[in-house]
């Protein structure tokens, strides 16, 4: 939902904060086999996480992996966190090597910026990391909370676009001016001074403000390499259209082209979506109901003697 200190004028570069949602996840089965075999959803990328796993680790034998659900990619919506880390916490526990969570984000390469996926599939709920310092191994997290049961999220999807990612975000992350530390400071008391506390009184308004504001903050400092305050021109325009329906909170995922508002009460989001895929159907965009999971991920043992039949769950 945001950095808040991208250029680490305070002394810590990056913090953000983000959210783990119900509808967008991660689920796969995994058993025993002689050797690796993946298949499913995305199942060319799982399977370089998987093999990495077993080559460092130096496991015998191998493992069939079937990738029931994954998260969209490249739409930034942290698809490749999840991934890894359901890969590699779900063959630590196949195989009983009682690696650590840092060993495996290690391993698979993920926080070098933002914390919030891996607090988010530890956790669940909204989560602030603190950004990284000179020693930092993994960005900590410095809060969670549990939002509001009745808080929706709607967000717009445009396949058609992708969001900068892989070399190509390291290289635009380097080639971002310095954010000022007026605004850096200013962004920091928005967030922990009005923001957080904001959610424990249950008030929509106020936190979408605030995350409206450091939505257009870092959307104005990212347009130069983006093109725009959006990736998405159509995302744009539909997330303007929902903010003038009484949406709030609103802004891109990550570098897009996932765009997303917040409303109170299922039926009010119902309603807009409705409203929205008839506005919006010529365009190709996309309309998802989000709510927040609050438990982070989770491990089911399944009969290994019937075969895994997709819906049920042994890793999500």
């Amino acid at each position: 939902m945001g950095f808040i200190d991208v250029s680490g004028v305070l002394g810590r570069r990056f913090g953000s904060i983000g959210v783990a949602l119900n509808e967008l996840g991660v689920t796969l089965y995994l058993s025993h086999s002689e050797q690796l075999t993946v298949t499913g959803i995305q199942c060319q990328r799982a399977q370089r996480y998987a093999q990495l796993f077993l080559d460092v680790f130096q496991v015998k034998g191998g493992a069939d992996i079937l990738i029931d659900q994954a998260i969209p990619e490249h739409a930034g919506l942290g698809s490749g966190t999840q991934m890894a880390l359901s890969i590699g916490v779900g063959l630590n526990r196949l195989f009983g090597l009682n690696k650590t969570l840092d060993e495996l984000v290690a391993l698979m390469g993920r926080g070098h910026r933002s914390g919030i996926g891996i607090g988010a599939f530890c956790r669940g709920g909204l989560v602030v990391d603190g950004g990284r310092a000179a020693e930092t191994v993994i960005p900590p997290v410095i809060s969670q909370l549990q939002l509001p049961d009745e808080w929706r999220f709607i967000l717009i999807l445009d396949a058609s676009v992708r969001g900068i990612h892989g070399e190509s975000e390291s290289l635009a992350f380097d080639r971002l001016p310095e954010f000022p530390a007026q605004q850096v400071a200013h962004l920091c008391h928005l967030v922990f001074m009005r923001g957080l506390p904001a959610v424990v009184e249950n008030d929509l308004s106020v936190f979408g403000e605030v995350i409206t504001e450091l939505q257009a903050s870092v959307g104005d400092h990212f347009s130069s390499l983006q093109g725009g305050r959006f990736t998405s021109h159509t995302v744009e325009q539909a997330v303007a259209w929902l903010g003038q329906q009484g949406a709030v909170g609103l802004g891109q995922s990550s570098w897009g082209p996932t765009g997303f508002c917040m409303v109170s009460g299922h039926e009010t989001a119902l309603q807009l979506v409705e409203q929205a895929n008839s506005r919006f159907s010529h365009t190709g965009v996309e309309f998802l109901i989000a709510s927040v999971c609050k438990t982070g991920s989770s491990i089911d043992i399944i009969d290994t003697s019937v075969q895994p039949v997709p819906g049920q769950t042994e890793f999500v």
